[in-house]
């Protein structure tokens, strides 16, 4: 194929890590862009280059690609503020950096627009910046001549422990013998792996010549174990005999597998249904 240079941002991340593999693998020229250019988790022969010197050079790239983000576990707001300000400012630059060198860029964002109860107040800022980026994202969509593809993440993503949240907050109300409240009956929880959102990545560039510049292109990456989280607490409910949430039952739970071997929380390939009534029977 025809060489396709392509500059990563996230390479050191949980998505960014499988992107990297993924890209090289299929022949791709990839830069990685770093706070800082050396980095020893990275493979030894990528090319890297500082963000600084990236947003100064006359580089061209194919791609730019970010799955970089910033988040912290501090519920302290001054900090939280800082960083969540940072994933928007980051955006900015990479938009600037496209409209002067071109090329097409992919970027990632959350699935969810309400406050979930197991962010509390981290999610606050969160909200507020990930909808001013995606408004110019929108701008810089309607006046640039290269396509903007910007991807939603089903919750469950960014922090590597964020299906550990999820549960617990599950797990710790149906301890109290109460129903979990949740912030509404259409969120989905992914339980794909990661290798997962790579594919539908390199896909998108494999094919992108076929979306058309001066619009937004968002994309919502699913798999085929998906459900909603609301059904879910709806299994757990009925199995535990806490009566009806009135919800119905849209999935067989058979093949509701997670596939994040990485997280200490899980067991390889360990059925969330079974997982989730022992844990809540163990107590």
């Amino acid at each position: 194929m025809d060489s396709v240079n392509v500059a990563l941002v996230g390479a050191t991340g949980f998505i960014g890590k499988q992107i990297l593999i993924d890209l090289i693998n299929n022949g791709y020229n990839v830069t990685v862009v770093l706070h800082k250019t050396e980095n020893k988790t990275l493979v030894k022969s990528v090319r890297t280059i500082s963000l600084r010197s990236l947003m100064s050079s006359r580089n061209k790239y194919d791609y730019i690609i970010n799955c970089a983000g910033y988040y912290t576990k501090s519920t302290n707001i001054l900090e939280i503020h800082k960083i969540r300000q940072g994933n928007f400012v980051l955006i900015k630059k990479l938009i600037r950096f496209q409209k002067q060198n071109g090329g097409s860029l992919i970027t990632f964002g959350s699935y969810f627009e309400h406050k979930p109860l197991w962010q509390k107040t981290q999610a606050i800022n969160y909200v507020r910046f990930k909808i001013k980026a995606r408004k110019i994202l929108n701008l810089s969509a309607q006046k640039n001549s290269f396509p903007i593809f910007y991807i939603y993440l089903f919750d469950t993503y960014g922090e590597e422990d964020n299906r550990n949240k999820v549960l617990t907050f599950i797990i710790e109300k149906f301890k109290e013998g109460k129903i979990p409240k949740l912030t509404g009956s259409n969120e989905i929880i992914n339980w794909s792996h990661k290798s997962d959102i790579s594919e539908s990545v390199i896909d998108l560039v494999r094919n992108s010549e076929k979306y058309s510049a001066n619009k937004l292109h968002e994309f919502q990456i699913r798999s085929s174990d998906e459900f909603k989280l609301i059904d879910f607490v709806n299994i757990i409910n009925k199995s535990l005999e806490f009566g009806e949430t009135g919800i119905t039952e849209i999935l067989l739970t058979s093949e509701l597998f997670d596939c994040a071997p990485n997280l200490e929380f899980f067991k390889p390939k360990h059925n969330v249904i079974d997982f989730t009534l022992t844990s809540i029977r163990n107590n």
